[in-house]
């Protein structure tokens, strides 16, 4: 997900305030140059609607890229 610098701390919160714990392994790269910041979520993909819907409701800023599945090896 991709959102101006100023907003990265609340999509942040909001997908902890969502998932908790199961938010799994995230980054988040900053550009400073585009004053952009491009999260990157591990998450269940059961909660994959659930959290961009609702990221979608509290930063109207916020733009998606693919979702793709992650594999791992077992």
């Amino acid at each position: 997900m991709r959102v101006p610098t100023s907003e990265a701390q609340l999509a942040r919160c909001t997908l902890h305030g969502l998932v908790g714990g199961a938010l799994g392994v995230h980054t988040i790269d900053i550009d400073r140059r585009s004053d952009l910041a491009c999260l990157h979520v591990e998450l269940d993909r059961r909660r994959v609607a659930e959290a961009m819907a609702l990221l979608m409701r509290t930063l109207s800023c916020a733009e998606f890229g693919s979702v793709r599945r992650l594999d791992r090896a077992a």
